[in-house]
């Protein structure tokens, strides 16, 4: 049902001739915060286990779905493509707990695991119709320090798109991309400051 795509460095793989037949209109993937039509994941920097949640509309829509391949990639995708960028890196992918897949006998398998590239597909008994939740990413941001990189749902290795998938025939997906933007922990005594003047104002505005 799904296919399943080996990423080859280079962009080597033809892939137009293995995508199949697309049907129906529109699903969307929603994911981050989106601010004047650029979407950015907000990261801690030097924090490990950092959860971001995707979500997705227009499922119902299309009657349901049984499948998705979930391609992603943080920055130039590392060695794996050629790459220099080492983080943040991608500690897992979860298209199961808590998504709209998980009462319907899901599968997951992961064909790539790469610090900064991954693919990963779930296929499900029946049909799903429901919008709402549809993965996890862990992030670590481990190394990378503070500032932003890009982050890919679509043109994943060059080529490959995040899709959901009815039987063999693939839905029309809209999977933006982003930024990932990486920001500085407060230090406790930085955030008693700035809540210390926070408070001041308040009583300086009541007088």
């Amino acid at each position: 049902m799904i296919r399943v795509l080996t990423f080859l460095p280079f962009f080597m793989l033809s892939v137009l001739a293995l995508t199949p037949t697309q049907v129906g209109a529109d699903v969307f993937i929603d994911y981050g915060v989106d601010e004047g039509g650029v979407i950015y994941i907000d990261l801690e920097a030097e924090t490990a286990n950092q959860a971001v949640h995707f979500f997705a509309t227009g499922i119902v829509a299309e009657s349901g779905a049984d499948g998705l391949e979930f391609n992603v990639q943080v920055g130039d995708g590392g060695s794996f493509l050629g790459g220099t960028d080492t983080a943040p890196t991608i500690t897992s992918i979860d298209l199961i707990t808590g998504t709209v897949w998980e009462s319907s006998s899901p599968t997951q398998s992961d064909p790539e695991v790469h610090p900064l590239i991954r693919q990963s597909t779930v296929d499900t008994a029946s049909l799903v119709s429901s919008d709402g939740q549809i993965g996890t990413i862990v992030f670590d941001t481990t190394g990378f320090g503070v500032g932003e990189i890009d982050f890919r749902l679509s043109g994943v290795a060059g080529s490959f798109n995040t899709t959901f998938f009815q039987g063999v025939n693939s839905l029309s997906t809209v999977a933006p991309n982003a930024i990932i933007r990486v920001t500085a922990v407060p230090e406790p005594a930085s955030g008693l400051l700035i809540f210390a003047g926070l408070v001041g104002v308040a009583l300086r505005r009541r007088r």
